[in-house]
């Protein structure tokens, strides 16, 4: 009886600790003071390395607001970080016509921003991901040599 009953006890502790330990890494988010105020470029959209000709690039403020290059267009709207969690709200967009490829970047970009739903910043690294904990966006700090 005592077996069984430490063995019960082993089984329930051991399925708690796996319940609290899916595997799955949560979007850790952090700190929004440690990506405000820098220029951040997009190195990757939905699993795509950016074209070499990309300007796509963002700054977010403190002040909840965001503006950059989508690749071809600017635009600006706000971005609210709450932990882990982040919206994105669209906002301004100027309408130029850029270069089939770059204008399909664009789209991607645009497209990503609105599936957004959490991000981390990860080493030197800064991700948004959508609702299903996908990457959708990978962005570093800008170099002035990027554009």
């Amino acid at each position: 009886m005592k077996y069984l009953s430490l063995s019960a006890l082993l089984l329930a502790f051991g399925l708690g600790i796996s319940a609290c330990d899916s595997g799955e890494e949560e979007n850790a988010g952090g700190d929004p003071s440690q990506i405000t105020d820098q220029k951040w470029a997009v190195t990757e959209v939905a699993g795509d390395p950016v074209i070499d000709e990309s300007r796509a690039s963002f700054t977010f403020t403190a002040s909840g607001g965001y503006g950059g290059n989508a690749s071809c267009n600017s635009l600006s709207g706000r971005a609210e970080f709450d932990g882990s969690k982040v919206t994105i709200s669209p906002g301004a967009m100027t309408k130029m016509a850029c270069q089939e490829n770059v204008m399909a970047q664009e789209n991607a970009v645009v497209q990503a921003l609105q599936d957004t739903e959490s991000w981390a910043l990860e080493e030197e690294e800064l991700v948004f991901y959508d609702a299903d904990g996908t990457p959708v966006l990978h962005f570093v700090p800008a170099t002035s040599d990027m554009n």
